[in-house]
């Protein structure tokens, strides 16, 4: 029901200066009714060439992933060293 209510329409057009979309109601020339745009001398499309994501270095994944680990590991130890200088001092009491 709506597909036949659609096709007394016409054709469904975007346009190619201001992209609203718009029925040219089975006229002869598609206008568009909002900025009168003869869609007859559109532009011919330019081909683009999709472009490629941008990534990051693995290189520096890899550095800023050391120095958390390498920083993770430093605090691990001072921990150690400290707990180890609080029981040595609690012994000699």
């Amino acid at each position: 029901m709506q597909a036949a209510r659609y096709a007394k329409l016409g054709q469904k057009w975007t346009c190619y200066s201001c992209d609203r979309k718009f029925y040219d109601l089975q006229k002869a020339e598609a206008i568009c009714p909002n900025c009168k745009a003869d869609q007859a001398a559109r532009p011919p499309e330019q081909e683009t060439v999709p472009k490629k994501p941008v990534r990051k270095s693995t290189r520096a994944r890899k550095s800023t992933r050391a120095k958390t680990s390498t920083a993770a590991k430093t605090s691990t130890a001072a921990k150690a060293s400290t707990a180890a200088k609080t029981s040595t001092a609690a012994k000699a009491s």
